[in-house]
Formats: C-alpha cells, structure tokens, sequence
C-alpha cells in the first residue's frame, strides 16, 4: 500500500491565477484545488516550472485585487505542478 503524503485536505476551487517567476516571466494558468500548505496548477507545458523554484501566484478576477503570495514548487504530475505556500 502507497502512504498518502498529503497532509490537508484539498477543496476543488476552479479559478484564473497568474504566476510570476523570478526572471519576470508569467503565466497566466487554472487553480484546481487549494489546501491549508498549497494549491494544485493545470498547464500541459511540461518544462514550465522546476522543483524547488519559488514563484509568486495572485488569483484574478476577483472584486478586489488579491494578495500577491509566495509558493514553491514542490511536485510535477501529469496535467501540472503542485505548489506549497512559503512563509
């Protein structure tokens, strides 16, 4: 039997964020679900992003603008990246 590494539980939470990286690229990509230590990223761009890299992510559209926060990139699975908040 595989043993779960998640620690939170995921709730679906379908939205626009862009992702800004460290050299000023970014992308504008869909939420799929957010927990209490991270979110999960939808991009079938499979060299987008590398482990451990820290980007920044705002979720757009929203009535006001967003908090601008800090995540790193933990995991790539097939249909996209898994990120974990930075404090």
């Amino acid at each position: 039997m595989s043993k779960k590494k998640q620690k939170h539980v995921r709730t679906a939470f379908s939205g626009k964020v862009k992702v800004t990286q460290s050299n000023s690229n970014s992308h504008s990509l869909k939420l799929r679900d957010i927990s209490d230590d991270g979110v999960f990223l939808v991009t079938t761009e499979a060299q987008l992003f590398e482990i451990e890299e820290v980007v920044e992510i705002q979720i757009q559209n929203m009535a006001a603008d967003a908090p601008i926060l800090k995540m790193k990139v933990v995991r790539k699975a097939e249909g996209g990246y898994g990120l974990m908040f930075v404090e």
